[in-house]
């Protein structure tokens, strides 16, 4: 992947590559600065629900906007870019689950036999347990406020399909947070 950001850069802190880096790799219009600032959660938040991993989200984020700076879309409307951008992020996050990189590695907790320390917690550690496809239509539907026709529309899958999908993850969901006081 080609990286657009420097090693430092977080994803939620667009302002500091905004305003250390800035001009030198080419953005240097406010229209592009104020495209990845209204994107940047959107794209992050879904690429780590795609990766269950924040560097490999990191990752995925930075390959989505490199491919946004690559070919400068234009775009009818926001929802248009939010969609284009949306699609481009499952489609990062699909080449990165499917890579072969990836399907040769094996996490270190599996080599020394040690845990991780866990991020998550409550809800947000059920979602993240859920497979991938009901994982996304839930951060789509209630993360980022889509309706089901824009779900189906960004995702290329039937509307029917999306809604069967929000059923069945709410009823895993449901059956997981029995135990839980909200």
């Amino acid at each position: 992947m080609c990286r657009i950001f420097n090693a430092t850069f977080l994803p939620h802190k667009w302002y500091y590559y905004k305003t250390t880096v800035g001009e030198a790799d080419g953005i240097n219009n406010n229209s592009d600065a104020e495209f990845v600032e209204r994107h940047a959660d959107t794209v992050y938040k879904l690429a780590l629900s795609r990766t269950k991993d924040p560097s490999a989200a990191a990752d995925v984020f930075q390959e989505a906007f490199y491919r946004y700076f690559k070919k400068r879309p234009a775009f009818v409307s926001d929802e248009h870019g939010k969609a284009w951008m949306i699609r481009v992020t499952i489609n990062c996050s699909n080449n990165f689950l499917g890579s072969l990189w990836r399907k040769k590695t094996v996490p270190l907790g599996e080599v020394t036999g040690e845990q991780p320390p866990h991020e998550y917690s409550g809800l947000l550690d059920e979602v993240m347990r859920l497979p991938r496809r009901y994982r996304t239509v839930i951060c789509l539907f209630y993360y980022e406020g889509l309706r089901v026709s824009e779900i189906a529309a960004v995702t290329g899958t039937k509307e029917s399909t999306v809604k069967s999908h929000l059923h069945r993850a709410r009823i895993m969901l449901k059956e997981r947070l029995v135990g839980y006081e909200f």
